[in-house]
């Protein structure tokens, strides 16, 4: 048995990764030698080294991607969503609203959950935060994709109020 010597990078990532290659090859057990008319001879070998990086989550956000996220179930089941899940303050009128539209954007996160709900327009601080709650309790949503991976979305929501 014998050590591996000489190990030399052919085709390298970085200097990082190919000195880490062939740390590993040297701290290697001893190999069995090739044997050549049942002599053993040196031998050259290529070995491949998978090699998987971590790269640091990427925070940047998406205004638009290539898919945006979507709802699960799609505009219409958002809709239905937030119709049933938005609680009316006990005291709230309609009729006395300037506005019955509520603008809130939000991240959608490269998993699908909901981060950093605000009010961009809203109508009445009761009827706001009704709406906002309902938009933080949201099931996961598919997330949007840029270049085939999932990554954060800036998406802007419309929420018609509309109490009985």
């Amino acid at each position: 048995m014998d050590n591996v010597q000489n190990p030399k990078v052919i085709r390298g990532l970085n200097d990082t990764a190919n000195s880490d290659a062939i740390r590993v090859i040297q701290r290697m057990p001893k190999w069995l030698p090739a044997i050549h008319n049942r002599q053993a001879v040196a031998y050259n070998y290529t070995l491949i080294i998978p090699y998987l990086m971590r790269m640091p989550k990427d925070q940047s956000v998406f205004k638009v991607a290539q898919i945006m996220p979507s709802f699960p179930g799609g505009a219409t089941a958002l809709t239905r969503y937030l119709a049933e899940n938005i609680i009316y303050p006990p005291h709230a009128n309609v009729l006395d609203l300037q506005s019955t539209i509520i603008a809130i954007q939000l991240i959608i996160e490269a998993d699908g959950n909901i981060s950093n709900p605000k009010i961009l327009k809203g109508i009445d601080p009761a009827f706001d935060e009704a709406a906002l709650n309902a938009v933080k309790m949201m099931p996961t949503w598919e997330p949007g994709y840029q270049a085939g991976n999932a990554v954060r979305v800036l998406y802007n929501l419309t929420v018609r109020i509309h109490p009985e």
